[in-house]
C-alpha cells in the first residue's frame, strides 16, 4: 500500500497548523511565572532600593522553577495515592451495594416523580 505524501505547497500549512496553537500554549506556561517574578523584583526594589530588581526577579524565577520541578514528583505521587484509594473505595462500595441493586429500585421515582427517564420532567 503506498504511503500518502503531502504536496510541497501543503507543508507550510501543516507547520502553521501545529505552530499556531503551540506557541500560545508555551507563552501561557512561561509568561505568568515571569510576570510574577518581575512583580516580586519590582516590589522588593521599592522596599529595598539598593537591590537590583532584575536579579531579584531572576532569583524568584529560579526558586519557582525549582519548586515546580520538585513539586511534579510530589504531586504525581500524591495523585497516584489518591487515585488508588478512590478505586479501592469504589470497589468496596460496589461490593456492598451490588447485592441489593435492582433496576426497579433505580428507576423508581425517576426524574420529578416519573417512573421513566423522559424529557417530560423538563417541560
Amino acid at each position: 500500500m503506498p504511503v500518502a505524501r503531502l504536496p510541497m505547497r501543503a507543508v507550510p500549512l501543516v507547520l502553521l497548523a501545529g505552530l499556531s496553537p503551540g506557541l500560545p500554549h508555551c507563552a501561557n506556561l512561561f509568561l505568568p511565572r515571569l510576570t510574577i517574578a518581575l512583580a516580586i523584583g519590582a516590589y522588593l526594589n521599592v522596599q529595598f532600593p539598593s537591590l537590583d530588581p532584575k536579579w531579584i526577579a531572576t532569583g524568584a524565577y529560579l526558586v519557582f522553577m525549582t519548586l515546580n520541578i520538585l513539586g511534579v514528583s510530589i504531586a504525581a505521587t500524591f495523585e497516584l495515592v489518591v487515585t488508588v484509594l478512590a478505586i479501592f473505595e469504589l470497589l468496596v462500595f460496589m461490593g456492598v451495594v451490588a447485592p441489593g441493586f435492582g433496576w426497579g429500585h433505580f428507576l423508581k421515582g425517576g426524574w420529578s416523580g416519573h417512573d421513566d427517564f423522559s424529557l417530560t420532567a423538563f417541560a
